[in-house]
C-alpha cells in the first residue's frame, strides 16, 4: 500500500528487503502500517494511533514527498477495504462506515 507510491524499484526492495539493518525505511513503514491497521480493527483511541503514524510520517517527511503525499496511504486504506469487501449486508454496511470514519480520523491527525 504505502510501498505503491514509491518509485517500482524503491517498491520492490521496501517488499523483498527484510531486516531492520538492510531495510530500515521498510521495517519502519512495516511496522507502523501493521500497528495502525490493529488500531483501526481494534477500535483504538486516537492517541494510540499517534506514534506509529509519526513514525511513518517522519520517514516519509525526509522524503520528496508533499504534506499531502505523506499521508495518502492512509486515505488509500479505504479502497484496499473496500475491493476486499465487494458485497457487504446492510449491517456490515453500517459497520463498515464507521471503519472509514476512523481511517478519516486518522488521516486528520
Amino acid at each position: 500500500m504505502a510501498a505503491g507510491s514509491y518509485p517500482p524499484e524503491t517498491s520492490k526492495f521496501l517488499n523483498e528487503n527484510k531486516g531492520r539493518f538492510a531495510n530500515p525505511v521498510g521495517t519502519i513503514m512495516g511496522e507502523g502500517l501493521e500497528d495502525l491497521f490493529a488500531g483501526l480493527i481494534e477500535g483504538a483511541e486516537d492517541e494510540k494511533m499517534h506514534v506509529p503514524l509519526e513514525n511513518i510520517i517522519k520517514v516519509r517527511a525526509l522524503q520528496d514527498f508533499s504534506a499531502s503525499g505523506a499521508v495518502a496511504f492512509v486515505i488509500g486504506l479505504k479502497g484496499i477495504v473496500r475491493d476486499e469487501l465487494q458485497e457487504l449486508s446492510e449491517e456490515n454496511f453500517a459497520a463498515h462506515l464507521r471503519f472509514e470514519d476512523r481511517i478519516d480520523r486518522l488521516a486528520l491527525q
